[in-house]
């Protein structure tokens, strides 16, 4: 099998003319879903996906949106040999745009469209086409001349496994993410993979990037890089006085009593949030996923002070015999903990509720910015130096053209480095990501005002929204307004989280 061609079965008809003219120059095309009787339908299409040696993924409205099309795409890239095309006017998910798609939005069939002939030409990087050799020349000597059934041209398959980026405007510097380890072990090697997703308007909201990005696992395929549609809206500048910063966070352990406790070990410092109003979102936004603007009031609730580290997610880990996720040899300890996927950190805080008695969980994308503005209205709620709304000042966060010492390390910075924010919380803008409670929509129309989760009960495989900028992503990517999207299997080095805990 040439080409396996993942797409929504809604575009069906829309993708038959493009089937036709693969087929036409001579490839073997998987597309046609339907289940051999005696086996299942994912061994079908494990089987297919497999033998292929091109993964063509079509984006449109309807599959941007479609997990089964992701998770197929995310083993072309893992592959490497993931060639994408859009038929709609729409941002590939997070995770998929460091690799430019073919724009078929315009083609009507024709074999000289200048997005086809791209297509094809990438398309025979990895499914060279057999072609009929030549007839042999009189013989001039007694060696008989080649035949022509004698060709086997061969489909070369690339084994590299490639990361799926994380999404930006820049270029995309692939970052390499080392593979799970057992609980209670380091991680010296990186490796490769893949994860996805983003969108910056109505269809994406895409993760700001620095540069190219250095492989992220992609299990799902990752860290839009993180993709994300970069661009700053600025707001009123800030005459908010410089922050001081609070003592330092000091690490709590729980007392050997404490019910599934054997020893001590590092827990969350949480940091109460008054309870308050706020207008989450912003009107000047270019972002379509940023408004409306809107009011949301909130009960007080706990926020850690700090994103989760390694050290206290792999507490969990040993707690519940779970592989530690890898470090792409950066460190452990007091860093920010990445490549752990939704349902990880959905585990660690279900994890954490137990040992402290109360109810903990992600917050909920209200409860993230309203605790990132602490009481601000400015782009960032961390003013500059001199009282200017501008993040790009050494000291201020951890994110491509921030300025500091981490600028050009391409990596996170331990949990704590930079500069508060006005209610003790660190890393609120830059260093990792974080995942928090919501389902993705593309723009705030009948969103909650009481600070709840968005969620649709109906759809557990849904989009999950990342909140804050990333070590990768640029200034623009860091506002406190600012929201991306993401496959909730994803695991890349750009994201991490924090946990909600419930009371004042």
């Amino acid at each position: 099998m040439d080409i396996f061609l993942s797409y929504a079965s809604e575009d069906r008809e829309r993708i038959i003319p493009i089937v036709h003219a693969l087929e036409a120059k001579g490839w073997s095309v998987f597309w046609d879903r339907k289940t051999p009787v005696g086996m299942t339908w994912e061994d079908f299409i494990e089987k297919e996906l497999r033998q292929a040696t091109c993964v063509l993924a079509v984006w449109s409205e309807i599959s941007t949106n479609k997990r089964w099309v992701r998770m197929e795409a995310r083993q072309g890239q893992k592959r490497g040999c993931f060639v994408p095309l859009r038929i709609d006017p729409v941002d590939p998910p997070f995770g998929f745009d460091d690799v430019q798609s073919a724009d078929l939005t315009g083609w009507s069939g024709g074999n000289n469209h200048h997005e086809w002939l791209g297509l094809i030409a990438a398309v025979e990087r990895f499914s060279p086409r057999k072609t009929t050799a030549p007839l042999p020349k009189p013989a001039t000597t007694e060696t008989a001349p080649p035949n022509p059934a004698d060709d086997t041209a061969n489909h070369p398959q690339q084994a590299q496994e490639k990361q799926s980026p994380v999404d930006s405007n820049a270029e995309i510097k692939p970052t390499p993410v080392a593979p799970e380890q057992p609980a209670g072990t380091e991680a010296t090697q990186s490796n490769t993979g893949s994860h996805t997703e983003s969108n910056a308007e109505a269809h994406s909201s895409r993760l700001p990037t620095k540069g190219v990005m250095i492989g992220a696992v992609i299990t799902f395929i990752a860290i839009s890089s993180i993709a994300i549609l970069q661009q700053n809206s600025p707001d009123s500048p800030s005459t908010k006085p410089i922050p001081v910063a609070p003592p330092a966070a000091t690490v709590k352990s729980l007392p050997k009593s404490q019910k599934n406790m054997t020893a001590e070990f590092p827990l969350p410092e949480l940091v109460s949030i008054p309870a308050g109003c706020f207008t989450m979102g912003s009107e000047k936004s270019e972002h379509k996923a940023e408004k409306p603007a809107h009011k949301v009031c909130l009960e007080p609730f706990q926020l850690s002070r700090h994103e989760i580290t390694f050290e206290q997610y792999a507490a969990f880990a040993k707690a519940t015999k779970r592989r530690l996720p890898g470090d792409i040899g950066w460190g452990r300890g007091d860093r920010p903990v990445i490549n752990v996927n939704w349902q990880d950190a959905k585990a660690y805080t279900q994890w954490l509720s137990d040992q402290l008695g109360q109810t903990c969980d992600l917050p909920s994308e209200a409860q993230w910015e309203y605790a990132a503005r602490a009481g601000t209205t400015t782009e960032y709620a961390l003013p500059a130096p001199n009282g200017s709304d501008d993040i790009r000042d050494k000291g201020l966060a951890n994110c491509g053209g921030c300025g500091g010492r981490w600028d050009d390390k391409d990596q996170t910075a331990p949990v704590g480095s930079f500069r508060p924010n006005d209610w003790g919380l660190y890393d609120m803008h830059g260093n990792v990501t974080e995942w928090v409670q919501d389902q993705w929509h593309d723009n705030y129309q009948v969103a909650p005002n009481d600070g709840s989760a968005w969620k649709n009960q109906s759809d557990s495989d849904a989009l999950r929204v990342l909140r804050g900028g990333t070590w990768l992503g640029n200034p623009g990517g860091s506002r406190s307004a600012y929201r991306v999207r993401y496959d909730p299997d994803g695991r890349v080095s750009l994201v991490g989280f924090r946990v909600f805990c419930s009371g004042p």
